[in-house]
């Protein structure tokens, strides 16, 4: 059977905890070795993506940043970065200065991936992602920014980290200003309780356009596409797929889009989906 199996990470493939138990990690790999064609989709990077799911032989391009970059998971090579054209993303830096709140950026600068934070103090949530990466050994951080002074770079994603209450505005602000032409995602870190993040990104970065690429690239058509989520940002793939199957702990807008609800994440319930599939192949 030629297919094709895209998951989503947080809160699909992954426990609560981000991990991918060993059980877990060995059956995927057993899966890929006889010829399962599977990868993920993730708003993560893939350097965060490598970390967590270290000793998954991932053969396929993964999807990170929300479809704001296609990457080879063993190398961390870029072969697709969708940007935001920099005067849109020098605007909405200034609506998010104007209402006291320090961006992050992430940028790409000749193949190479980058996060700068703007100079000031920062909230506890984002000292959370500061550590994060720093535990990681994450190699794209570098020094702060005058985010009124960003280098020529090529900025991918637009990161505010926040209470929910001082996101909202923002969202709303830069929805009306700029509609269609920026990508926004609003969520809670649930690693990190009460912090919300909003993300801009540019409006082809969006997991469907990436999903679309590498089915492609690959030889699929979309029919022979099924995808794994539960949140929000999973449902342009949802809708872009031949199928789409939602965990049991996905958002409710997710599981009406879905063809098939399976169990929760924390049950390593599209491993099993997987081998089910594999076993009716066989």
């Amino acid at each position: 059977m030629k297919a094709l199996f895209v998951s989503d990470l947080d809160g699909t493939l992954l426990d609560p905890e981000a991990r991918l138990d060993t059980g877990a990690r060995e059956r995927l790999n057993r899966l890929i070795r006889n010829g399962l064609q599977f990868t993920v989709a993730s708003a993560r990077s893939v350097y965060s993506m490598v970390e967590i799911l270290d000793g998954l032989d991932l053969r396929l391009p993964v999807i990170e940043f929300n479809g704001g970059y296609v990457s080879e998971f063993s190398t961390q090579r870029s072969l697709v970065c969708h940007s935001i054209e920099r005067p849109l993303a020098l605007a909405t830096t200034e609506i998010a200065l104007s209402a006291g709140l320090s961006p992050i950026f992430s940028t790409q600068l000749d193949g190479q991936q980058r996060v700068y934070l703007s100079h000031g103090d920062l909230n506890a949530g984002q000292h959370w992602y500061l550590r994060d990466r720093e535990e990681a050994s994450d190699p794209r951080p570098r020094s702060r920014v005058d985010p009124h002074r960003m280098p020529e770079e090529r900025i991918v994603c637009i990161t505010l980290i926040d209470r929910e209450r001082a996101l909202l505005p923002i969202r709303e602000a830069a929805r009306v200003r700029f509609g269609a032409s920026l990508q926004t995602h609003l969520f809670e870190n649930r690693y990190s309780p009460g912090w919300y993040w909003l993300t801009f990104h540019a409006a082809d970065a969006t997991k469907a356009h990436a999903l679309e690429w590498l089915a492609e690239r690959h030889g699929f058509a979309m029919e022979q596409v099924t995808v794994f989520g539960d949140d929000l940002n999973d449902l342009p793939m949802f809708q872009a797929a031949g199928k789409g199957i939602a965990v049991a702990n996905a958002h409710p807008e997710i599981k009406r889009a879905s063809a098939e609800l399976i169990g929760p994440h924390h049950e390593n319930s599209v491993v099993d989906y997987l081998e089910r599939v594999a076993r009716t192949s066989s």
